[in-house]
């Protein structure tokens, strides 16, 4: 089975806010050359950041910890990816992104739009 899709997880530093030394950390969602990013909401001092691995240098133990749970954020958007291909859903970044952050979509059958209709004007 051939793989349409190219999908990448990067960490970056967003270089443009910096303060104090520190910069936010994002992740960047790449999936067939589109790209979304989402605040982790974490600051991490430029110092300790190492751009082309995308991980913090380990230093010592605050910096391991950090990069301990960079790397289950990337598990858990590779399983978002995964989750929409078995579900053969379309996969763009907004999708893993969405499933990532715990967004729905709500579908809404006809049926389901006569019920709420009928509840609401009874």
């Amino acid at each position: 089975m051939r793989n349409e899709n190219t999908f990448g997880i990067h960490f970056i530093l967003r270089m443009n806010k910096v303060k104090n030394s520190k910069a936010p950390l994002y992740v960047r969602i790449t999936v067939n050359a589109t790209r979304i990013e989402v605040s982790l909401k974490i600051w991490v001092d430029i110092l300790d950041w190492n751009s082309s691995k995308g991980l913090t240098k380990s230093k010592n133990e605050k910096t391991k910890e950090l990069n301990s749970f960079l790397e289950q954020v990337r598990g858990q958007l590779t399983d978002c990816y995964k989750q929409l291909q078995l579900q053969r859903r379309i996969i763009d970044a907004e999708a893993i992104k969405n499933l990532f952050l715990g967004y729905e979509k709500k579908e809404y059958t006809l049926n389901t739009l006569l019920e709420y209709h009928n509840t609401r004007y009874e």
